[in-house]
């Protein structure tokens, strides 16, 4: 079984955004596609909200965190701007990579699709990485998505 990746902003490019942002619900995971509900809260993207940017950031607990999803009420920041990052296919609709030059929608549940109503950036690169197991080494393949989400002013 292939590991689930998200690599957040590789280019350091991206605008963080979140000084006092919260989540909305306890289904919030870093990578997944996200808007604001209202100044300070947010919440997972659907393929009819409007997206704000990328989940992102480490869970702010005083205990070690046993689950990657962030807690109701947890401070997270959204990136937004144009910045790049990878992707398995766990982020993506059937758990289907986009191909080469394909356009990157929202999709309900926050993940991605190559077809819908709010264009959120462009899969700029396909590639390989060697999963690590048992010290063997499994392939996996990613993608590099260049984002062009949230409004930055």
């Amino acid at each position: 079984m292939s590991q689930e990746v998200f690599v957040g902003d590789v280019d350091g490019r991206a605008l963080r955004y979140g000084k006092s942002l919260v989540t909305n619900g306890s289904t919030i995971r870093p990578g997944l596609i996200c808007y604001e509900t209202d100044a300070a809260t947010a919440a997972i993207a659907g393929a009819s909200q409007e997206p704000s940017g990328v989940a992102y950031g480490a869970r702010h607990q005083v205990y070690r965190p046993q689950s990657k999803y962030f807690d109701t009420g947890e401070q997270l920041v959204l990136l937004k701007g144009d910045f790049q990052c990878y992707y398995s296919a766990a982020f993506f609709v059937g758990q289907a990579l986009p191909s080469f030059g394909a356009d990157i929608y929202v999709a309900d549940g926050g993940i991605m699709h190559t077809s819908g109503t709010y264009k959120i950036g462009l899969c700029t690169k396909t590639m390989a990485r060697i999963e690590e197991v048992g010290g063997v080494g499994t392939s996996q393949n990613l993608v590099e998505i260049t984002f062009e989400i949230g409004k930055v002013s």
